[in-house]
């Protein structure tokens, strides 16, 4: 199925054994399952460059439409279907552990910023004093001045910007 109107451009393989009937806005793609897999043509649909493509087809402000006679020109690789059960097998494995780790470390940070949260509030409310740990803080290092930074320094120095009081070169 390929959605053709409204949002535009979203592919899913479905495997259904019974009959259905779909929105004015689904395409249901009829593939010759000896040239193409359901889950590669969806994945494919789905890849950033085929997505484009339905977006640059795509017509109307309001109803957008992606009729079939403009879906039929999106451009896509079909390797052999060997390759194509490869990149599937690939999408469905590595990809989700990538997932996985994805959602792990999302879950960390949002931990991270309830504890962030919940210790500003402590030290704000008084529960938690901060004063020993910042006494054992290292002094701030002096950074060395950028030459923006000098030239805002001789102004800073000289306000009425007078030109006696800036040295000048002397030729030799």
């Amino acid at each position: 199925m390929y959605t053709k109107g409204g949002t535009t451009g979203i592919a899913r393989a479905v495997d259904l054994d019974f009959r259905f009937q779909v929105w004015v806005h689904v395409a249901v793609l009829k593939l010759v399952e000896s040239k193409v897999l359901p889950e590669f043509l969806a994945s494919a649909l789905n890849s950033p460059r085929c997505y484009e493509q339905a977006q640059l087809f795509t017509r109307g402000a309001t109803n957008q439409d992606l009729g079939l006679g403009r879906m039929k020109g999106i451009v896509l690789a079909l390797p052999p279907l060997d390759e194509q059960a490869a990149i599937v097998e690939y999408l469905d494995t590595d990809l989700d552990r990538i997932g996985v780790a994805v959602r792990g470390t999302g879950d960390e940070i949002s931990l991270l910023r309830e504890y962030r949260t919940r210790l500003i509030a402590d030290v704000v409310t008084g529960k938690l004093d901060v004063r020993e740990a910042a006494a054992r803080l290292p002094d701030k290092r002096e950074e060395p001045e950028t030459p923006d930074e000098a030239e805002d320094d001789s102004a800073a120095r000289n306000p009425a910007g007078d030109l006696d009081a800036i040295p000048v070169e002397a030729e030799a």
